[in-house]
């Protein structure tokens, strides 16, 4: 990414609290280091992480504070983050309302580039949040610059072990894992390297504790870790972060 890229006015749209550290916390260090006004917008409350074991909204409450705090970490100014707080799992149920959110959002901040979760992304809160903040963009006729950042498309081989269910159903694997490959080859035309802010990285998505420790002595508390025998989480500590970049021309 150019040196003058990082300067430009941003928007990073998170589905879930910790998606904006994990894949572009490193990013957002060096924009902020290069004077660059930054913004997160929150989508949902991530309330249903661990549902079974703690009660949504206090989860909710738990990952707000864990947001300002990984903020914080990353350099970004108290009034960065914006939280949203649509249901953990069911933003696309209520996308008229997001896009309307959206749409207020970007004509007030005026941003040069955003930041969006990858299209082929697996997860629905991923997926709806792509498509809203694109028709977003579509109906303001925003121009500038999109980085679509992937999470989730790291959890397929060869970036982690196939999974016992999986190899029971090699083809399919093989199959999907060469289509993964491909687009990664294809697409991922940005990579920024953070090596010298790795640490601060590292440091921000410590902050979120109920993803990345267990906050009560159960082994069914699932956290980052626990994805792909830890395989998952060492994607997100490389030295280089890498986008879909394009210009958006509605």
């Amino acid at each position: 990414m150019p040196a003058g890229e990082l300067k430009r006015a941003a928007i990073l749209f998170a589905p879930h609290p910790d998606d904006e550290t994990l894949a572009c916390g490193g990013t957002l260090i060096k924009k902020r280091q290069a004077g660059a006004d930054v913004h997160v917008v929150y989508m949902t409350d991530g309330c249903r992480s661990h549902h079974q074991l703690m009660p949504e909204t206090r989860m909710a409450r738990i990952r707000m504070a864990e947001a300002r705090m990984a903020c914080h970490v990353l350099g970004l100014d108290a009034s960065a983050p914006i939280f949203l707080e649509h249901h953990d799992g069911k933003l696309i149920s209520q996308q008229s309302v997001a896009i309307h959110q959206v749409q207020r959002l970007v004509d007030r901040l005026r941003p040069e580039v955003v930041y969006i979760p990858y299209r082929l992304e697996p997860p629905r809160d991923h997926r709806a949040t792509h498509q809203i903040v694109r028709q977003a963009l579509i109906d303001l006729t925003w121009s500038g610059r999109i980085y679509e950042y992937p999470v989730w498309f790291w959890h397929h081989w060869p970036w982690v072990p196939l999974s016992r269910r999986r190899v029971a159903h090699t083809v399919l694997a093989i199959q999907q894992s060469l289509r993964m490959q491909t687009k990664f080859i294809c697409d991922f035309n940005c990579a920024v390297t953070i090596s010298d802010v790795l640490s601060i990285k590292i440091k921000a998505l410590a902050e979120y504790r109920s993803q990345m420790t267990r906050l009560v002595a159960d082994q069914k508390w699932a956290i980052l870790g626990d994805v792909a025998k830890g395989d998952f989480l060492k994607q997100f500590s490389q030295s280089k972060e890498l986008f879909f970049s394009y210009d958006f021309r509605p």
